[in-house]
């Protein structure tokens, strides 16, 4: 009689997961593009460091999200503000590396009136150099600013 149910219990995994495999769904983004799982290390698979993380949008979305992120801004949402202006500074966008970066300059954070949320010397210089490095005088002025403070 054991013997029996174990192979019941056998035959039952094996259905479940044949069931599975049939069933299963590709990972989808965000946006519902289809993802494609990769555990680390296979295929050689590297996730890039946070500075070189490259997205690709288009001017529309930049602009779209530069909006977004100067509304949040102007609401005190800072927080959300970095992960929008992120994002478009990831595409390349100058004007959003420095949007992002003054979001953690202290001087800008002043200027808002910010109370309650830290600011970060390095990671404005950071974004600023990004800023500077794809062609932004205002970048290149604020680092100067920077490293007066």
């Amino acid at each position: 009689m054991m013997a029996q149910d174990d192979d019941l219990v056998t035959s039952a995994q094996s259905e479940i997961s044949s069931q599975r495999s049939k069933t299963s769904q590709p990972a989808r983004s965000p946006e519902g593009e289809a993802v494609a799982m990769v555990q680390p290390g296979e295929l050689g698979a590297q996730v890039p460091p946070a500075s070189k993380v490259t997205r690709v949008l288009d001017p529309e979305e930049i602009k779209q999200l530069m909006k977004q992120g100067e509304q949040f801004i102007a609401a005190g949402d800072v927080v959300t503000a970095r992960i929008v202006f992120q994002r478009a500074a990831e595409a390349g966008d100058a004007g959003a590396a420095v949007a992002l970066g003054g979001t953690y300059d202290p001087i800008v954070l002043a200027k808002l009136g910010v109370v309650g949320l830290g600011a970060d010397v390095e990671r404005a210089r950071t974004w600023y150099q990004k800023a500077e490095s794809l062609g932004s005088a205002e970048a290149t002025r604020r680092l100067a600013i920077l490293a007066n403070h």
